[in-house]
């Protein structure tokens, strides 16, 4: 079906530490089908488009992230991370909303000025705090904490 790769978005850290831990336990399970990028957090507000759907909203500075990807199914939005969690931590762990990156109106400027060879420190532009992970690597409680 092809390679898409998408957001993971949290209201607040507590959530993206939540969320990392059901991730990190996820990740044998997962790790030849999917690649965990980055994590962050959103310096302005994002503008997503719906294009197909003929509308837009908006996800609000400050917003947490993870960045990852994987096969269009079935891991497009991110129902195998969501039974996982179920499965392993309970229904109310944690709360997140996928969105492909492609849908982000600003895209191309997410990443720039961002050296994604520079892995584990927080780097900074215009639109995120973000911090290149190493790939099929657990996301380590010290790493998220560097995150504001």
């Amino acid at each position: 079906m092809g390679y898409q790769e998408s957001i993971m978005f949290c209201d607040d850290k507590q959530q993206l530490e939540r969320l990392c831990k059901v991730l990190n336990s996820a990740l044998p399970e997962f790790i030849d089908d999917v690649t965990i990028f980055a994590i962050g957090q959103l310096k302005k507000r994002e503008k997503v488009d719906i294009w197909y759907e003929n509308r837009y909203y908006y996800i609000p500075k400050g917003t947490y992230f993870v960045w990852w990807g994987g096969e269009r199914h079935p891991f497009q939005s991110g129902d195998c991370i969501k039974q996982h969690m179920i499965d392993n931590f309970g229904a109310d762990y944690t709360d997140w909303y996928c969105v492909f990156y492609e849908y982000l109106v600003n895209r191309y400027e997410f990443l720039d000025g961002i050296d994604q060879e520079k892995k584990n420190q927080v780097q900074e532009n215009k639109r995120v705090s973000i911090i290149e992970l190493t790939h099929d690597k657990p996301i380590s409680e010290n790493v998220i904490k560097k995150l504001k």
